[in-house]
This record gives structure tokens, C-alpha cells and sequence, in this order.
């Protein structure tokens, strides 16, 4: 499993409840920053892709009216794309716009450090 792409609030919550450490890609089809984010992000979910208890995930708030409503009312995400990283279901980091590869690794392995 490289990158799960949530579909559901359901969906989710059993993702954040089921691994220590999930880095959420919210992203639109439209918002060009969010395509060019897009291989950065599975390439480096790549690089962690040996630890079962890290997982990378899109999220995309066009899918339907109900994840519409919650990325704006309980991620409180303004901008795409926006990644947010949950530690042991709590949300840890969250940046706005886009990032390279290294920005990205650092932000991951400083949270997957809080669960030693």
C-alpha cells in the first residue's frame, strides 16, 4: 500500500485510528501547486513504505459533499494543497502550499521521532 486515497470521513478515522503516523495531501484537481505536489508526495511516501505504522494518504475534498464538509469544518483546511500530519490521531504539523521533497521528509520524520 503506497498512498490511500480517503473516500469517506469513515475511512478516515479508521486510518487515523489504525496507524501512528498519517500524512494527509489535501489537494484539489483544479489547484495547480496540488498536481505538481502530487509525485513529491508518492515519492516519498516511497521512502517510508517499510514502516507499518506510517501511511500517506490523499484526500480530496471535491470527492463528495461530505468530505467537502469536513476537510472546511473539521480540518479547518483553507488552501490547497494543505498537508497534515496526525500523530497517534492527534493532527502534529500542517503546512500550506507546496513542498519539495526534503521539507516533506524532515516535517515526516520529525513526527514519526515523537512516537519513539
Amino acid at each position: 500500500m503506497l498512498v490511500i486515497e480517503i473516500k469517506s470521513v469513515k475511512q478516515f478515522q479508521e486510518v487515523i485510528k489504525k496507524y501512528r503516523v498519517v500524512v494527509v495531501d489535501v489537494w484539489t484537481s483544479w489547484c495547480s501547486p496540488c498536481i505538481k505536489y502530487k509525485p513529491v508526495f508518492r515519492d516519498v511516501a516511497r521512502d517510508y513504505e517499510s514502516l507499518n505504522y506510517v501511511v500517506f494518504c490523499t484526500l480530496n475534498p471535491e470527492d463528495s459533499e461530505e468530505l467537502f464538509n469536513f476537510v472546511i469544518n473539521e480540518l479547518k483546511v483553507t488552501e490547497v494543497p494543505t498537508t497534515i500530519v496526525f500523530v497517534n490521531g492527534k493532527e502534529e504539523k500542517r503546512v500550506k502550499g507546496y513542498m519539495g521533497r526534503d521539507a516533506l521528509k524532515s516535517i515526516v520524520n520529525s513526527c514519526i521521532e515523537l512516537t519513539s
